[in-house]
């Protein structure tokens, strides 16, 4: 009876602790940040001294500015955790190719890290006031031409129809660092080439790159403009505009004969669309006949069926992503849903309108989807907290009974708090799968023990 219960012990323990290492392994880790000063020879270093720092093979950038790094006015600096496996690592810092220390990453670590370093001219470093023209030996020999960066796209008072544009630079010498502010925001570093997400009317974009010996920067000034339906071209955002379809015909849509049409408002009509198997030439996509001793069937079209992931919590570039599937494989993308939108972080917390929660940023005016239509108000007495309408001048720092608290809040005493408290989550853990068989393990083991004690007793 023993060895059973101790194999049936071994098993459930197997499976417990096996399904949460899996699902601990494939959910990304919460970045650590780093800020901090970086001194060579007793001076703050100059600007667009880069820091590196490297874990798990990977590197991760950054460029000093007054002497600061990771902090404003030089670009946010943390290392992310893709694979959620970084906790307790250790990183290696280098300023320049000079080893600069390590630290132990932290999920959702903030810390300040300032770096002391000693360098004269012939040691092979390339740092504090050395250059090409007063230390050859470390800098290397001054360049015979002077840097000059190139934006390629977006084009310089070019109008878009596409908020997503790609951004392709090039220099004619070796860039260390690329960096680009889009609407005047914080500083990114970015590896060449990526897509920016471009606000809708005018948008202006600076590019810096930054070598060892000097710096260019160069900037555009281009627009986004939602497509006109109607000019008869098909474009982002439109299934159709008046005869361009694209490559899409009836056959896309699981028929063999007819025609597409074009709605006013530049989305697919497939009224004209039948299936023709030879029998009257002409049959409707709703019927199915037989003539002359055959029998002609209705083949039903292949209706679209798209499922999507939760968009990304993090807002990463100004952008939530997600992934969409068509269920019915298709093989066509006509209302596939967008898997790209812009979001903003205020605070640490990631808000865009569609999100289901009306923010300070948002209100029934600016957003119906999450605040819901506006309610009419007496002016003399104001918006109701309590009446379950998320009323004009309410958000959920005001009155989360009526608009709900961010993820991972809830709404206790018209107040939002945190539900991730150890209160909170002893609770979930207790009703979740993962805890309900947590405890009948732990009943299991306190029942194979009581037996083997008894054992021993006899």
């Amino acid at each position: 009876m023993i060895r059973k219960i101790s194999f049936l012990v071994s098993i459930i323990s197997i499976v417990l602790f096996s399904s949460i290492t899996l699902a601990a392994t494939s959910i990304p880790g919460i970045p650590h940040q780093f800020y901090g000063k970086i001194y060579i020879n007793n001076k703050l270093t100059p600007d667009n001294t880069v820091l590196t720092a490297s874990i798990d093979g990977d590197n991760y950038s950054a460029i000093t500015k007054n002497g600061l790094y990771g902090q404003s006015p030089a670009p946010i600096f943390y290392i992310p955790d893709p694979e959620g496996n970084r906790n307790g690592k250790t990183i290696q810092f280098f300023v320049g190719n000079m080893s600069a220390g390590s630290y132990i990453f932290e999920n959702a670590g903030y810390t300040e890290l300032n770096f002391y370093l000693n360098t004269t001219c012939g040691d092979g470093y390339c740092l504090g006031d050395e250059n090409c023209s007063n230390c050859p030996k470390d800098c290397g020999e001054c360049p015979t031409e002077q840097l000059e960066i190139t934006i390629h796209s977006p084009n310089n008072n070019k109008t878009y129809y596409n908020p997503n544009i790609p951004l392709k630079v090039s220099a004619n010498q070796p860039i260390i660092v690329w960096m680009y502010s889009l609407n005047s925001e914080d500083y990114l570093i970015f590896t060449p080439n990526i897509t920016l997400v471009a606000n809708e009317g005018v948008n202006n974009l600076t590019v810096i790159g930054v070598t060892m010996h000097d710096s260019d920067s160069k900037t555009v000034t281009f627009s986004f403009e939602l497509p006109p339906c109607g000019n008869g071209i098909k474009e982002w955002g439109e299934e159709c505009d008046g005869n361009d379809f694209g490559d899409l015909t009836c056959t896309s849509y699981g028929y063999n004969s007819g025609s597409l049409s074009c709605s006013s408002e530049c989305t697919i009509i497939t009224d004209g669309c039948y299936n023709d198997n030879g029998g009257n030439g002409g049959s409707s996509s709703s019927s199915s006949s037989s003539s002359g001793g055959g029998i002609s069937s209705y083949t039903p079209p292949c209706i679209e069926n798209w499922t999507c992931t939760d968009w990304s919590e993090e807002c990463f570039n100004g952008v939530h992503t997600r992934n969409c599937t068509d269920l019915n494989n298709c093989g066509t993308m006509v209302h596939k849903p967008p898997e790209v939108q812009k979001c903003e972080s205020v605070e640490g917390i990631t808000y865009y309108c569609g999100d289901g929660l009306c923010s300070e940023t948002e209100n029934c005016s600016t957003c119906k989807e999450d605040c819901g239509s506006c309610a009419k108000i007496d002016k003399e007495v104001g918006p109701v907290c309590g009446n379950k309408v998320c009323e004009e001048g309410e958000t959920y720092e005001t009155c989360c009974s009526d608009c709900g608290c961010p993820k991972g809040y809830e709404c206790k005493d018209n107040k939002c708090a945190s539900t991730t408290s150890f209160s909170s989550i002893t609770g979930r853990f207790l009703t979740s799968p993962v805890g309900l068989i947590s405890i009948i393990g732990g009943i299991l083991v306190i029942i194979f023990g009581l037996l083997l004690y008894k054992r021993k007793m006899k």
